[in-house]
């Protein structure tokens, strides 16, 4: 002590914050290990030994850096840090300081794991954790700002962590605020790569970049992406994949990148338009291409069996010609299925298609030519039409497959009704399985031999303008066109005298006609078509022999219609009838001025044949028909028995009997007075009469001007007409055997008799002289079948000869 050695005892001394020497004798220092970082406070003392002033030295140069703290000694109250340069309690020591005179922090390890931080660009890199500025490996992280920083420690130091690593090939330490970490997550984009560009194998590792630009032109899968601080990150891969295919990490801003989600993977059918590209990948580049041009595939079947959305459009994966292809939504077309009716004939050297456009499927139609198809659906792919055939008419059943429209004749197909209706074989054409049919649907091919048969019919459609019966003929059910079929069975009869023999025997016998023009002598009309007479007769026809029906004074001017012989036919107005001009006869004898009127044709009813109609619709008709009501089928019984049309007895029985109001019609009483003869009973006479009867009279048979009741109810009596019914089937034989039975069984014969001219080369047995009788009976019977909807017509036209 002061220069001198000597022993104290223990009590002698003590430790206190006063500055001394103690002999290493005296006090033995507590040490034990720890763990801390600590910077040196200036103006401080270390020492090589614990207290030892002579073995002091001022730390004031080892300022600004930091050390490790692996023992601590306690001398008394004291408290001892052994300074290092090194993780070390031997290694690197500097020496003692006392714990005041640093300022620590606890220093642990936390872990040696490997990991990949990235550089904020704030502070600075050290060569130990908690570095002072002679620490310092980078003192402005600035420029590191994204680098890679590849950790191998990580130590706590206080309550912050630091990293060591190597950063730009230096070892260096972190805090924990100057790096961060990759902020990795999922995504699912696709992403084309800029130009100019570089791929990192890691993430701000330049040592691992490389040139992109050999990778440009292509598509890339991205599905993982990372954020290292404001920079986002993306990893490419030439797979759907985040771990396989996998290039490398690009900056976002060297790609061009599309949100990638899938739809769905449901198998559809769609068609090449022709326009645009296919590629091995959704959104693909010159790279990823399998059809660069799609013209040639327009059409084709596309089978799709994945959809996706690359941003906002629409991506599908199929097949395309066996290949596996991308086609972008705008290259291609769904067809447009919609429904339809059509019938069709096939085209030869066409093709069907299972499938539409997958030529595959496709067969030669050929074998399926001259048949006729139903089509219930059609299909539109881009501007090209296709029509689905089917055996049946259905869009299931039946179905042959697909065809392009102009491989077809086809025309509308549309159902009229199904109303029952008879028609009657015409002769021409033929008759097949299907509307419209070919070779291949004949049931009869030659409708000759089927003449007048009639077709029961149950079903009428139209094909495009025409339209087609289906019914059954000769016991099979057929199509037959409308050409081929009439509502009216006709028949012809031929009489050997041309039209121009007719007219001529027909103006021999005295045509009369009520139209309004008579005849005067050519010899009293001047050339200003003035009478010249001072009284001139207009007659009736053109002889001074012909009735006179009127006359005209000097100087009244004539309208002039025609000459015969030396006599004008002028329009006159007399209210008589006058003999008809030759023009006028010749309209009304020949049948192709009627034949195809609506009306006029009935002139040709054959009147023997029946109408075909029920009892029913008749007792229809004649309901509130007076004393005919309810005796339909009595009119059919008689027509079926005596061979005389239904509607024309019942025509004429409704003009005779005022709508079965008369007294004929009602009935009346007819008796034998003594001496056997028919008197009419009255009240007076009643008493006095026998074999009395109720007579009834349906056409007034017999029934002359002078005493008409009397002779109707007479003939009534004779014939033993005491009912309704009798009278009615008892009228039709008279009827019949006077006027049907005789061979003028239509309104046109009864007029003109062809017969007759053409046997005995004169006009004879005409039940009128008037021209347009025949056409003026008709409106009756005309009424009666519409008010009746009756279709069935028997027309028996005359033919005369060439």
């Amino acid at each position: 002590m002061n220069g001198e050695t000597t022993w104290i005892h223990s009590s002698f001394v003590k430790q206190n914050s006063v500055r001394h020497t103690i002999q290493s004798s005296s006090i033995k220092p507590e040490e034990s290990s720890t763990s801390k970082l600590g910077h040196i406070r200036s103006g401080s003392l270390i020492y090589k030994t614990i207290g030892d002033v002579s073995t002091a030295f001022n730390a004031d140069t080892y300022t600004n850096a930091v050390y490790y703290i692996k023992k601590q000694a306690t001398v008394g109250n004291q408290l001892y840090y052994l300074i290092s340069t090194q993780a070390s309690s031997t290694d690197g020591v500097v020496g003692w300081m006392k714990a005041e005179d640093l300022n620590t922090r606890s220093h642990v390890g936390i872990d040696t794991d490997s990991k990949n931080l990235y550089v904020k660009g704030n502070g600075s890199a050290y060569s130990k954790a908690w570095g002072g500025t002679k620490d310092l490996v980078y003192e402005d992280l600035t420029k590191q700002a994204g680098k890679l920083f590849k950790v191998n420690k990580t130590e706590k130091v206080g309550s912050n962590i630091w990293y060591r690593g190597v950063l730009n090939g230096k070892t260096a330490w972190l805090h924990s605020s100057f790096v961060v970490e990759a902020e990795e997550s999922s995504t699912s984009r696709l992403g084309h790569i800029r130009s100019g560009s570089l791929i990192y194998k890691t993430i701000g590792d330049v040592a691992t970049a490389f040139n992109a630009d050999t990778y440009t032109n292509a598509v890339y899968y991205i599905k993982k992406q990372a954020t290292v601080g404001n920079q986002l990150y993306y990893l490419i891969s030439t797979q759907a994949s985040s771990t396989d295919g996998v290039v490398g990490w690009m900056k976002a801003e060297d790609l061009n990148t599309r949100s990638h989600v899938g739809i769905d993977t449901d198998s559809k059918n769609l068609y090449v338009k022709g326009n645009g590209s296919a590629y091995s990948k959704a959104w693909g580049g010159t790279k990823d291409l399998v059809y660069e041009d799609l013209t040639k595939q327009a059409g084709k079947l596309f089978k799709v069996n994945k959809t996706e959305k690359v941003g906002s459009n629409i991506w599908y994966r199929g097949v395309l010609n066996g290949k596996t292809a991308w086609l972008h939504s705008s290259f291609v077309v769904e067809a447009e299925e919609s429904s339809t009716s059509r019938l069709g004939h096939i085209r030869s050297g066409s093709l069907i298609y299972k499938t539409i456009g997958d030529v595959s499927t496709a067969f030669n139609a050929d074998t399926y030519t001259n048949a006729v198809y139903y089509i219930k659906k059609q299909a539109t792919v881009g501007n090209q039409l296709y029509y689905l055939i089917s055996t049946q008419a259905s869009s299931t059943d039946g179905v042959v497959g697909w065809m392009k429209a102009e491989d077809l004749n086809t025309h509308y197909h549309v159902g009229i009704d199904t109303e029952s209706k008879t028609l009657y074989v015409k002769g021409n054409g033929s008759a097949y399985s299907k509307a419209w049919g070919g070779s291949k649907d004949l049931v009869f091919k030659d409708l000759s031999k089927l003449e007048s048969e009639f077709l029961l019919v149950n079903k009428t459609e139209r094909v495009g303008n025409n339209i087609w019966y289906r019914g059954t003929l000769n016991g099979e059910l057929v199509w037959i066109h409308e050409a081929y079929v009439s509502l009216v069975n006709e028949k012809s009869t031929y009489y050997n005298i041309t039209l121009s023999e007719a007219l001529n025997m027909q103006m021999k016998a005295a045509p009369q006609t009520d139209k309004p023009y008579a005849y005067v002598s050519a010899d009293y009309i001047n050339k200003n078509n003035q009478v010249t007479a001072s009284k001139l007769n207009v007659r009736s026809g053109p002889s001074v022999g012909a009735r006179t029906v009127g006359q005209l004074v000097e100087n009244t001017t004539v309208n002039i219609i025609s000459k015969v012989n030396n006599w004008y036919q002028i329009e006159y107005k007399s209210g008589q009838w006058v003999d008809a001009s030759k023009a006028d006869v010749l309209y009304y004898l020949n049948p192709d001025n009627f034949i195809n009127h609506e009306k006029y044709q009935f002139q040709f009813l054959d009147l023997s044949r029946s109408s075909d109609t029920s009892p029913n619709v008749l007792n229809n008709y004649l309901k509130g028909k007076g004393i005919l009501e309810g005796l339909g089928e009595a009119f059919i019984q008689a027509s079926n028995i005596y061979g005389v049309s239904d509607i024309y007895l019942l025509s004429h029985a409704l003009l005779e009997t005022g709508h079965g109001t008369s007294e004929l019609a009602t009935g009346v009483e007819v008796g034998k007075d003594s001496k056997g003869n028919l008197v009419l009973v009255n009240s007076s006479n009643v008493n006095s009469l026998t074999d009395i009867k109720k007579t009834y009279n349906m056409f007034g048979i017999n029934a002359v001007d002078n005493n008409a009741l009397q002779g109707g109810a007479f003939r009534a009596y004779n014939e033993g007409w005491f009912t309704p019914k009798d009278a009615i089937i008892g009228g039709a034989d008279f009827i019949g055997n006077k006027y049907i039975k005789s061979g003028q069984n239509t309104l046109y014969k009864m007029r003109w008799n062809p017969e007759s001219m053409a046997n005995n080369s004169y006009a004879s047995h005409q039940y009128a002289t008037d021209i347009g009788w025949a056409a003026k009976q008709i409106y009756s019977i005309y009424n009666l079948y519409q008010d009746l909807q009756i279709q069935n017509l028997y027309l028996d036209i005359p033919s005369y000869k060439k």
